[in-house]
């Protein structure tokens, strides 16, 4: 259990001070960077939300599609701290690496779930770099 404020908190109160008090204060040039910096720093308070959740629902719909070949994969990312986003990165060069080779080019239900895969992949992402296009683009 941590204390308030959380890490996310500060990171959004650092980021309000930013964008209200310093970046009127710089000059033109100066405010560019500022608000990249600012940008980031919502980035990377969303990822903190967020946590393990988007990575291991990737490795269970990786796992789904690559099936008993990811099984001492699976076992590896759950058992080893850290081991997450590699295994979930090989798994999806793997599934990448079919879908070049044309292996769900046919109408198929393992087809449908590649598809809901990379749609679930996308929407995460964007739940996290770029929530505003999702509301925008109706998704939320």
């Amino acid at each position: 259990m941590r204390n308030k404020p959380t890490g996310t908190d500060l990171i959004l109160v650092a980021r309000k001070v930013l964008v209200d008090q310093i970046i009127p204060a710089l000059s033109e040039d100066k405010r560019v960077t500022a608000r990249m910096i600012a940008k980031a720093m919502n980035i990377a308070s969303r990822e903190i939300e967020a946590g393990d959740w988007p990575m291991k629902q990737a490795l269970e719909r990786l796992a789904a599609i690559i099936g008993k070949d990811a099984e001492s994969e699976v076992e590896f990312a759950e058992s080893t701290p850290g081991a997450l986003e590699r295994v979930v990165g090989e798994l999806s060069a793997i599934v990448a690496r079919r879908i070049r080779e044309g292996e769900f080019d046919r109408e198929s239900e393992l087809r449908q779930q590649v598809h809901r895969h990379l749609l679930a992949a996308t929407l995460d992402k964007l739940k996290e770099d770029d929530p505003r296009y999702l509301e925008a683009e109706g998704f939320v």
